[in-house]
């Protein structure tokens, strides 16, 4: 299942409908139901289940809708295998076969996919499934099938009930939608704007998608407006994650774009993720196989399918300001500073398995500000704000985690109240900050990146300083970060403003922090020993917080460091399974003392 790559760069092409596509191995997988009718007029409408090793359920459901231009592809074939990763993740994974154009013509595809849907709400309990949380996710046709299905909850016109169960819902929680197709009137000249190379025609009589329609799509607009997504787009639409490849020669980015443009508008741009990939055709390049790439689909489908899971909600108020704070998992309790929105995103649920994180905010991403002056700031002062919310929690012996300037603070606090903690752990964080000796040691840390990483963020830089009057303070933290990739992330091209959904930055306390409370700063001028046993993880690829800042500091007393190889800036996301590994053994050793 790992080797993917080579395999699916090639099998969302459109191919011949007697292509026989490679079967998934799906030998190791123990629970599985497959071939299963969920309607009976024809002999494409069967599914198969995949349940994962662990756990009783009910569990999410992840349906995987299959491409091949609606003429060709099975629910077998290795298109499938991006989506059995989530058994992993404890997901069932669902993968359905659906009339194709040589049997059906449009709407029929559309009107199997809602059938499936609603066969797996009917037959929930059997099979140990969540009825309540089902998201779809597709290459290509199976790309805007998935799409269609978001876009078209409780559209009548476009189901047909006939096919049974029609007493439940075929809405869907979540889309997932590679590069897949929308306004079929509009691709040949959107490809011929792209000036990709050997653009496919698709305003033929023999393209995919005017078989699909029965006619040349060019003399049936009313079928193109039907079959098109973003037709159909509403307030009430599901959740999107869209991926497209710039380079691709068969269905056009744009049509991407507006969708998640049109969806935006609708359901709110939080709620819909859009990336494009560049040099990257039709599924046809690493960026969308990436396990980073996956880490971040599957965050996006934990948000949407497992947001009320085992999870504790609510707000903090200390000092005028209001901190919300997020509870998850179960075992060492370990407090989280920093935002309670962003960094749940970037650690894996495993670690939940072993840590009780609390994860709250601090007051530059508070959700209500109270009226302390800047001035009135100091790091003693946040210091008693953690010490307030660690007394709100009653926490008595716990460790305490922060992420870049977090693991900084974290440490400041530990500093004065060390009694409780048996452990700290510093992700990313700055040493040294805002003198001449960070500046110098940053620069030379840059003098190793690659030409191709160095010549990105110039050109990041340059794009984004004609536009930065565009942008509020608050906004303009977050697209400087962006900007950033290639400063802040192993993979330079990383696009990181889906982390940033939903957040609230008071960028005055925010610029205050990093400009007048931490300027200068030198976290052991004092002692060369650490407080408490200090673990700290270092991306090699960091180039905002690098590897060079710790070597002074790297034979301090009661400090470890570990620096991940293939990570940048935050490798609790970058290489989770590693740093998962290091963290805990680490922790459990120091924990137990």
């Amino acid at each position: 299942m790992n080797k993917i790559l080579l395999y699916l760069s090639l099998i969302f092409l459109t191919v011949s409908a007697n292509a026989q596509l490679e079967k998934a191995d799906v030998t190791s997988i123990k629970t599985k139901y497959l071939d299963i009718p969920y309607a009976t007029e024809s002999e494409s409408q069967k599914l198969d289940i995949y349940l994962p090793d662990e756990g009783d359920g009910p569990f999410p459901v992840l349906i995987s809708i299959h491409g091949g231009g609606f003429e060709s592809g099975d629910k077998g074939d290795r298109q499938v295998e991006p989506m059995l990763k989530g058994l992993e993740r404890n997901y069932t994974v669902v993968s359905i076969n659906y009339r194709l154009s040589g049997e059906a013509v449009w709407p029929s595809q559309i009107y199997d996919c809602k059938a499936a849907v609603r066969w797996l709400r009917a037959n929930a309990d059997a099979y140990k499934l969540n009825p309540d949380k089902i998201a779809v996710w597709g290459g290509s046709a199976g790309g805007h099938l998935s799409a269609m299905l978001g876009t078209t909850g409780g559209v009548s016109q476009l189901e047909d009930l006939s096919l049974g169960n029609p007493e439940y819902s075929s809405r869907i929680q979540a889309v997932v939608n590679w590069f897949g197709p929308t306004n079929f009137i509009k691709m040949d000249d959107q490809l011929k704007e792209s000036a990709v190379e050997n653009p496919m025609r698709h305003s033929i009589p023999s393209s995919p998608e005017s078989r699909l329609l029965g006619k040349n799509i060019i003399q049936v607009p009313e079928l193109v407006k039907q079959a098109d997504p973003t037709t159909w787009v509403s307030f009430d639409d599901t959740p999107f994650l869209i991926q497209h490849g710039t380079e691709d020669n068969l269905v056009p980015y744009q049509g991407s774009v507006i969708l998640a443009r049109k969806l935006g508008k609708a359901v709110g741009h939080s709620n819909v993720g859009l990336e494009l990939f560049p040099n990257t055709g039709h599924g046809n390049g690493p960026a969308f196989y990436t396990k980073e790439n996956m880490n971040k689909i599957f965050s996006f489908l934990d948000k949407h399918l497992k947001n009320e899971d085992h999870s504790e909600k609510g707000f903090l108020e200390i000092d005028g300001f209001k901190l919300h704070y997020s509870v998850q998992g179960e075992g060492i309790p370990c407090l989280v500073i920093g935002s309670s929105v962003y960094y749940p995103k970037t650690f894996s649920n495993n670690l939940r398995k072993h840590l009780k994180m609390y994860f709250v905010d601090m007051p530059w991403f508070a959700s209500e500000r109270g009226t302390m002056k800047l001035d009135s700031f100091s790091i003693s002062k946040i210091n008693e704000f953690i010490e307030e919310i660690r007394k709100q929690f009653d926490l008595e012996k716990f460790a305490i985690m922060g992420h870049s300037i977090h693991g900084t603070v974290a440490m400041e606090y530990v500093k004065s109240y060390p009694s409780n903690i048996p452990a700290l752990i510093m992700i990313a964080s700055p040493n040294i900050y805002g003198n001449e000796t960070f500046a110098r040691l940053q620069a030379k840390a840059w003098e190793r990146a690659s030409g191709n990483r160095k010549e990105l963020q110039q050109k990041n830089w340059l794009k984004l300083g004609k536009i930065k009057d565009d942008f509020s303070d608050a906004e303009l933290i977050v697209e400087e970060y962006c900007t950033m990739g290639p400063t802040y992330w192993n993979n330079p091209n990383y696009d990181a403003r889906w982390l940033w959904d939903d957040i609230i930055i008071h960028a005055d306390l925010l610029h205050y922090l990093y400009n007048q409370l931490y300027n200068g700063y030198f976290m052991f001028n004092e002692t060369r020993v650490a407080p408490v046993p200090t673990l700290v993880f270092l991306g090699k690829q960091d180039f905002a917080i690098p590897l060079e800042l710790w070597e002074k500091d790297k034979d301090v007393t009661n400090l470890s460091i570990e620096v991940l190889n293939n990570s940048g800036h935050t490798p609790q996301l970058e290489e989770q399974d590693l740093f998962d590994r290091e963290l805990l053994q680490w922790l459990l050793q120091h924990e137990s003392k």
